[in-house]
């Protein structure tokens, strides 16, 4: 067994502007705490939700970063974090993949996943009367 991994779940599918959580547990197998650097790499496909101070996000036009994202995080010995990436598609339709990388001082692992962007379909009635006198 490894001494440090990362597990990685998401949606498999979203539409375009639609934030998806990224779900990373880290765990360590150690018998001492480990300080393991996550970064979530950037690309022209999608960006990174910016969470505020005490977790608040505005879901109708959040604060998006392009580039790479990198969280610290501390894992007590012999157990596990859940650390949430939220992310926002940047593209109209299409597979995007996305890779985080977990790094420490005796180690490395990196999980990439794909998501896709589905097309938006919108159908427009319209309805047009002919009143006859």
């Amino acid at each position: 067994m490894p001494p440090m991994y990362i597990s990685l779940e998401m949606p498999d599918s979203c539409r375009r502007g639609e934030q998806v959580g990224m779900r990373i547990m880290v765990f360590n197998n150690l018998p001492q705490e480990m300080m393991i650097l996550l970064v979530l790499h950037g690309a022209d496909t999608h960006r990174f939700v910016v969470v505020e101070d005490y977790g608040v996000v505005d879901f109708y036009r959040p604060r998006i970063k392009e580039g790479d994202h990198q969280h610290l995080v501390s894992v007590d010995a012999d157990s596990s974090v859940e650390v949430i990436f939220p992310i926002v598609a940047a593209v109209d339709h299409g597979e995007i993949e996305l890779t985080v990388s977990a790094i420490t001082q005796i180690g490395r692992d990196e999980e990439t996943a794909t998501l896709t962007v589905e097309v938006i379909i919108m159908i427009i009635i319209i309805r047009n009367d002919l009143i006859l006198r």
